[in-house]
């Protein structure tokens, strides 16, 4: 890894749609017309000299095909922290990342973006995550970029400490999408949109484009292998003699494929062939891997190697967990369905004998998910819990990365996730996955005080939660095109505060995280009523809510008490009359609370009036 800012792109980037990986041009030819246009009038034997000895530019050479190359000194007043040029020597340190990037976008899709993961908890955190807007910025023809329709820009990263993961995104449209960024790299990016070309290059450009054609490996398999449909023993999609001969017909001409399969113990061999050849499956990715092996620093080749392997088994084994263990006594006979769970068993912990290097288990996002499903499907076959898997198979921060990420992904799953959350996060002692276990505490504590949430009434009026807390508040959160949450709101809340909550002091207030407001002002009739506040949040507020609360779906809602003290989180119901008695029950006890808080405050106003 290397930690120099190179110069604004002239030649050198890595092309990474090349046929094979390989240094490539990658440089913007000079104009001439620009090129007369900016020496016109200029002695041309000393008008560069005298360029070069100005204090704006301290120029090294001339390059015949792209224009003069800014000298070392001149590159760092080009690198920005916080939006802030950064001056001659202010190079950032080990823990930061220099990117420089170039980009022709035709459709102006939206504002460019960085969104950095530090630390990978599970697939819905968002903890510790940040985002960096970026400048883009036109060329000056002294830094290279001469082609009119190129947008420069230039960003640092600060605070990487180890390998994280960034997505480069262009508005809602993502570029690169969970890439490893290592700290103390230095990288160039060149986005060609009007080509779809996207080219790497500097000093640390191999680590990037081998992810890059990693990802391609994929995606190519994806499009030559068959699409498969599950279907029940019972499905009689292809009985039907239309159906059959559209299918039938649509395999004989070239293109994409389908194939049915029935859900039962042919398809269930197959999953467990996938975990047992899996080395078979990957001999491509491999090879592309170990074809960059010379230009990549051993601990980056274990992790790409580790997570080239849990990518291929992670979703075998979730699978299996989610799709099949449940199912077994439906195709399998008794005797059959233990047959099976013990060979299950034997390859899920034949897998755990893979050697990789410590760092790239307690980095990888994919290995993390491989485990949390192979050790939850372990600990059923085996009749065990899962934190005493955990304790007898892993020690130190290995062992706390992966209690913590079950935590992230399933604290909120159980009856009481606060006694989960203490049960196994109490022993959790290493950062910064004690850190998470506390955030944690935050979406399943109760008694702890709502956080502000800022928005707009439907008039554009400003409005804050924290403006009174005069009674028990069921804040009902949505957006306008989920229809959960019209369902929800129709069948369950708005029916319950009109029947029985309105009676019993409780208010009933909407809030949509919608960006736009004329589609929420427009969709307000389907999701909520007037008869109620409605509100839209801030985008600050939605982050720090969706943050705080960790958010993972809509419609939510938080059941607030007089003194803005949370009492329950979403109150899971499997009809009106089970949500009714629920809601009813927790009325009550805040109901009662509040009468005797108000007792013990009149008491004490009493005995200070006796002590005067």
């Amino acid at each position: 890894m290397s930690q120099v800012a190179d110069s604004p792109p002239g030649i050198d980037l890595v092309s990474v749609d090349s046929q094979s990986p390989g240094r490539e041009e990658y440089s913007t030819p000079a104009h001439p017309l620009e090129l007369g246009l900016w020496i016109a009038g200029l002695d041309q034997e000393d008008s560069f000299d005298s360029l070069a000895s100005s204090s704006s530019y301290s120029i090294a050479s001339l390059e015949i095909d792209g224009g003069p190359v800014l000298s070392r000194q001149s590159e760092a007043s080009i690198l920005k922290r916080d939006g802030k040029l950064l001056g001659l020597g202010e190079y950032p340190n080990q823990n930061t990342v220099l990117i420089y990037g170039e980009l022709i976008n035709p459709d102006s899709l939206g504002p460019l973006s960085f969104q950095v993961t530090p630390h990978y908890f599970s697939k819905k955190s968002r903890f510790m995550d940040f985002s960096l807007d970026v400048q883009l910025d036109e060329g000056t023809f002294f830094d290279g970029v001469l082609d009119p329709r190129v947008r420069k820009f230039s960003q640092v990263i600060d605070s990487i400490d180890e390998t994280g993961l960034f997505t480069l995104a262009l508005g809602d449209r993502e570029i690169l999408a969970e890439y490893f960024l290592r700290p103390g790299d230095s990288l160039k990016i060149g986005l060609d949109l009007m080509e779809s070309s996207v080219v790497f290059g500097g000093p640390d450009a191999a680590f990037y484009e081998v992810q890059y054609l990693l990802n391609r490996a994929k995606k190519e398999e994806k499009l030559n292998e068959p699409r498969k449909l599950m279907i029940g023993s019972a499905n009689s999609l292809l009985a039907d003699s239309t159906n059959d001969s559209l299918w039938k017909a649509a395999n004989k001409i070239f293109g994409s494929r389908l194939d049915f399969q029935v859900f039962g113990k042919e398809s269930l061999e197959e999953v467990l062939n996938g975990l047992l050849l899996g080395s078979k499956h990957l001999q491509k990715q491999l090879g592309i891997l170990d074809s960059f092996q010379e230009e990549l620093d051993p601990e980056s080749y274990d992790l790409l190697k580790l997570e080239v392997y849990a990518k291929h088994y992670g979703p075998l084994v979730s699978t299996l967990y989610r799709f099949y263990y449940n199912e077994l006594p439906i195709f399998l006979s008794p005797d059959e369905v233990q047959e099976y769970k013990a060979k299950t068993e034997a390859i899920l912990m034949e897998m755990s004998e893979e050697e990789f290097r410590m760092d790239s288990k307690l980095i990888s996002p994919a290995y993390l998910d491989l485990q949390l499903d192979r050790l939850t499907l372990l600990a059923l076959i085996k009749g065990v819990d899962f934190g005493y898997l955990v304790e007898e198979n892993f020690d130190g921060p290995l062992k706390d990365r992966i209690l913590a990420g079950f935590l992230s992904a399933n604290s909120k799953r159980y009856p009481d996730p606060e006694r989960v959350l203490e049960s196994l996060g109490s022993g959790i002692s290493h950062s910064p996955w004690k850190e998470r276990v506390k955030s944690l505490e935050n979406s399943v504590a109760l008694g702890l005080d709502m956080i502000s949430l800022e928005g707009v009434d439907p008039e554009g009026k400003a409005w804050s939660s924290m403006n009174s807390f005069q009674n028990p508040r069921l804040y009902y959160f949505y957006f306008s095109t989920c229809p959960h949450s019209a369902h929800y709101f129709e069948d369950y809340l708005f029916p319950f505060w009109k029947e029985e909550g309105n009676a019993m002091g409780l208010d009933l207030i909407a809030v949509s995280i919608d960006q736009d407001q004329s589609l929420w002002i427009e969709n307000l009739p389907l999701f909520s009523s007037t008869e109620i506040p409605n509100y839209r949040l801030s985008a600050a507020s939605k982050s720090q809510f969706s943050s705080f609360y960790e958010v993972s779906g809509y419609p939510f809602t938080l059941l607030v008490d007089s003194d803005g003290k949370v009492r329950s989180f979403k109150i899971p119901a499997s009809n009106y009359l089970d949500f009714e008695s629920k809601m009813i029950a927790l009325l009550e006890v805040i109901t009662a609370k509040e009468r005797i808080t108000g007792v013990e405050v009149e008491a004490e106003e009493d005995s200070d009036g006796r002590m005067e």
